[in-house]
């Protein structure tokens, strides 16, 4: 391999981990909100890092109530922060300007697909995991959680990559989805 397509190479590798660990810390700060539709102090930084247009706390609260959202932060805002996430790595790839053949050019193919499908489906997964199904049985889930012998429920976490930091996207897939890592497996040395 060439030192210019070795040097596109880890430019791509590095992008990804960039947006596995962008990705995760979104998800990370947005699950660790408590009221649904509410902030926290990690959740307020991260969108004025982002440069993230708030929603008004009151509509935020409304879209919560309505969704019957659990907890974490409003789901727009996490839409609008994994928007700005995509577009931010879109415009890096573009100045990466991967070739368009060969194995370091798959990899970029790759990466742009990824990037132009990650909103969509973290927003999908976000939602999944604050906002309860809903079905047949719900009625019945919504009775036992008001009674007094049900037990506490635990915190909503995103399993992440050690190696970069990415979340796991896949319920049924251990392999990071942007570096490639075994996130079943404990890193060497740690």
């Amino acid at each position: 391999m060439s030192d210019k397509l070795s040097d596109v190479e880890t430019r791509l590798v590095e992008l990804e981990r960039w947006l596995g660990r962008a990705v995760g810390d979104v998800l990370t700060a947005a699950l660790a909100v408590e009221q649904p539709g509410g902030d926290s102090p990690a959740w307020d930084q991260m969108m004025v890092g982002l440069e993230v247009a708030r929603t008004e706390a009151k509509y935020r609260m409304i879209a919560a109530s309505s969704t019957g959202q659990t907890h974490g932060a409003a789901a727009d805002e996490v839409d609008k922060a994994l928007e700005i996430i995509a577009d931010r790595a879109k415009a890096s790839l573009d100045h990466i300007d991967p070739p368009l053949s060969g194995p370091v050019g798959r990899h970029g193919q790759q990466l742009g697909l990824m990037i132009t499908n990650i909103r969509g489906q973290v927003v999908a997964k976000y939602r999944g995991i604050v906002v309860p199904a809903r079905g047949m049985f719900a009625a019945a889930l919504a009775s036992a959680a008001n009674s007094q012998t049900s037990m506490p429920t635990a915190k909503a976490r995103v399993l992440l990559c050690q190696n970069c930091g990415g979340p796991r996207l896949d319920d049924a897939n251990f392999v990071c989805q942007f570096c490639g890592d075994d996130m079943a497996a404990q890193r060497r040395g740690s």
